[in-house]
């Protein structure tokens, strides 16, 4: 199991009340895929390909974090798990960037954080993100429009 801590691991995380996502990530449009809330700020996840698997090659990167680096998905009985701690109460936000296709785009992934399941899906011109809302903020997903 990959293990990923963010820098500030103390109690005292900064607050984001409004989504923190830039606009561009590695050259490429950030879309927004939706909005999940967690119950924590420590996660235990994994990833897959979502459908078929077709060579989908993935990096996934919390708050500019890389949880994933140049990974190859495979099938849910082979899914990769991790661990990640979100720096910040409030938002954050998950996304994943493309380095191929596969042999049939656009590329997609499913994510499961805290026993939370979404997709994301991205191609060579977009990355897909969540934002992602935890604890301590005073703030949900409709905060963000997309509840």
């Amino acid at each position: 199991m990959l293990i990923v801590t963010g820098c500030n691991d103390n109690g005292g995380a900064p607050v984001n009340k409004e989504p923190i996502v830039p606009p561009t990530t590695d050259g490429r449009t950030n879309v927004n895929l939706g909005c999940v809330e967690l119950s924590d700020r420590n996660v235990d996840g994994s990833t897959w390909d979502h459908g078929q698997i077709d060579g989908d090659i993935i990096t996934v990167k919390a708050n500019d974090t890389e949880i994933l680096s140049n990974h190859e998905l495979d099938g849910p009985s082979n899914a990769t798990n991790f661990s990640f701690k979100f720096d910040n109460k409030g938002f954050n936000y998950i996304l994943l960037f493309a380095h191929n296709e596969g042999d049939i785009p656009p590329n997609t992934a499913t994510i499961e954080l805290n026993n939370q399941e979404f997709i994301l899906s991205a191609n060579l011109s977009q990355n897909g993100y969540v934002n992602i809302v935890v604890p301590g903020g005073g703030v949900t997903c409709a905060d963000a429009g997309n509840a």
